[in-house]
């Protein structure tokens, strides 16, 4: 009986040096197979959620290793550059170049206030395809005095947005448009590391709209991250309040409050309608359930993407934790591995899904530094 539980003792012994050193994690308790991309070995896909390896971007960034990014932006359309925003500016990178792609500078400058993001919507792009009533791609948000702020990209911000940037660079004549855009508050608190969507809305299509700024408050103010997506109100009608699903476009949002990631889904008014003149409650109707967290693991970035409802959180060790929100169900999680070449400084700091089902994390603290990986999402959370 000494000598089994010897060897239990020793077999938990190495499994625990093999997951230390991230060479291989076997967790009973967690849906996770990690093993280094250049090891070889068996991967149970059937069972836990793999991907393919990552691969690691190539990018020539302004002033070298000094460039500090802020935050990643996927186009939504197919074909589209990555933006990669600092503090001081927004920059445009081709993956599909061959060889180092250049970081291209598109605007010097803050477009934006710092903390905004973007909250986009399935099937909206730009042009003459757009339908006349849809709002513009993607909407700006930021926050100020305890509210989330929206307003189309690319557009004026409101008031008190745009006496607090004054000092800012502003968005181009054909970003900002010709009149002035309908703006919607809704109630939160200010969201960590969001600059990357700040400096990204100064780069997308804006339309001209209508109204006066619409208030609707959310009981969110102990919220850390944030982030959001414009959906088609039919798909999140589980999450609405009495009445709202006569809506046709609504606002997923979701947000980390250093516990929970609560989900809320708000009514949008109707570009060239009237603005709601009360202030509408919308509190969260869910928890998005971590699958396992401890207390050391904290969410760095949030992404949602809008036209499958994935919401998809990177957590500060490297994991990424994905859930459907239009069916309300988990698809597991799995550990982020840099490519062949990093060093275990660089750590995570935003992350971003595109079109094309393709994962981008920007990492900080290299060598290399900046650290921009791609990866396709696994195959049992696209399915």
């Amino acid at each position: 009986m000494t000598r089994v539980l010897q060897l239990c003792w020793l077999w938990a012994f190495l499994m625990a040096v093999l997951k230390e050193i991230d060479v291989y994690a076997v967790d009973f308790g967690m849906q996770v197979i990690q093993q280094r991309p250049e090891v070889t070995g068996r991967r149970l896909c059937s069972i836990w959620p793999c991907a393919p390896p990552p691969e690691l971007v190539q990018v020539r960034w302004p002033h070298g290793s000094f460039f500090r990014p802020r935050g990643v932006l996927c186009p939504q359309a197919s074909g589209g550059p990555v933006m990669v925003a600092s503090s001081y500016g927004l920059h445009a990178v081709d993956p599909s170049l061959p060889g180092p792609a250049l970081a291209r500078e598109l605007q010097r400058g803050r477009p934006l206030p710092p903390g905004a993001f973007l909250v986009c919507g399935p099937g909206l792009g730009a042009g003459s395809h757009r339908r006349p009533q849809s709002p513009p791609p993607c909407s700006a948000a930021a926050v100020t005095d305890g509210a989330l702020l929206l307003w189309p990209a690319g557009g004026e911000p409101p008031p008190p947005l745009a006496t607090a940037g004054a000092g800012a660079a502003q968005p181009s004549a054909a970003a900002a448009g010709t009149a002035r855009p309908a703006s919607a508050v809704v109630g939160a608190a200010r969201p960590a590391a969001a600059a990357a969507a700040a400096a990204a809305a100064a780069a997308a299509a804006a339309a001209p709209g209508a109204g006066r700024p619409a208030a609707v408050g959310t009981g969110t103010s102990s919220w850390q991250v944030s982030a959001g997506a414009v959906v088609h109100c039919q798909n999140v009608t589980r999450l609405l309040p009495a009445g709202g699903s006569a809506a046709e476009l609504c606002l997923l949002l979701v947000g980390w409050d250093g516990a929970a990631l609560p989900v809320a889904a708000v009514p949008l008014p109707r570009e060239q309608g009237p603005p709601p003149s009360a202030r509408i409650q919308a509190t969260p109707g869910l928890n998005a359930p971590f699958f396992q967290r401890s207390a050391r693991q904290q969410v760095v970035a949030l992404h949602v993407e809008p036209q499958s409802g994935r919401l998809l959180a990177l957590l500060s060790d490297g994991y990424i934790e994905a859930w459907d929100l239009f069916v309300l169900r988990s698809l597991g999680r799995w550990r982020h591995a840099w490519p062949a070449g990093t060093t275990a400084e660089v750590q995570p700091i935003s992350l971003c899904e595109d079109s094309g089902r393709r994962l981008f994390v920007l990492g900080e603290g290299g060598p290399p530094h900046p650290t921009l990986a791609r990866v396709h999402l696994p195959e049992q959370w696209t399915q």
